[in-house]
């Protein structure tokens, strides 16, 4: 079963995706126009506050992809 994924794009800045994991955690990727990106992991009681972010390079984002490729594979 999928997640639905909510799209916001965000002027001068990029898009955001979220979505809410099978375990409900809320999870939103921001993409920058420079390429840059940004994974957050929200708050369960503050949906507004982030529990932590993660600023991705694009070759970290390159290697985490790849990495959630191969688990799918597996």
């Amino acid at each position: 079963m999928s997640s639905d994924i909510e799209e916001t794009l965000l002027p001068g800045v990029g898009v955001r995706h979220e979505f809410t994991t099978a375990s409900g955690e809320r999870v939103a990727l921001v993409t920058h126009r420079t390429g840059r990106r940004e994974l957050a992991v929200y708050d369960r009681d503050d949906p507004d506050a982030c529990r932590t972010v993660l600023h991705l390079s694009e070759d970290d984002t390159t290697t985490l992809g790849e990495l959630l490729g191969l688990s799918l594979g597996s």
